[in-house]
């Protein structure tokens, strides 16, 4: 049974089969190596995908890895940095 979004390999151990992580790979470009985690979805993106600003699958439902997210931190700074805020409805109003 292979995890989404990672290189995988399986051995036998007396019995008992274990599972070793390789190299992530990303998740829209499986060529890549993976360097910016999501640690709840155990998935990947790689630099370029970081760069172009990738979001998070679930920024509404809780994550216990969020305090340390790279994903939801540089999404946090892209929304600073645009200015905008959002209200209850979902609409943009400018400061």
């Amino acid at each position: 049974m292979r995890k989404p979004g990672y290189e995988s390999i399986f051995f036998g151990l007396e019995g008992v089969i274990k599972y070793i992580v390789i190299m992530p790979v990303c998740q829209t470009h499986p060529d890549r190596e993976g360097t910016f985690p999501c640690q709840k979805h155990q998935i990947a993106y790689c630099r370029q995908c970081f760069e172009e600003g990738v979001s998070c699958n679930d920024p509404n439902l809780y994550c216990k890895f969020r305090p340390q997210c790279l994903i939801n931190e540089s999404q946090k700074e892209r929304k600073a940095e645009s200015g905008s805020r959002f209200d209850v409805q979902g609409s943009t109003s400018e400061d």
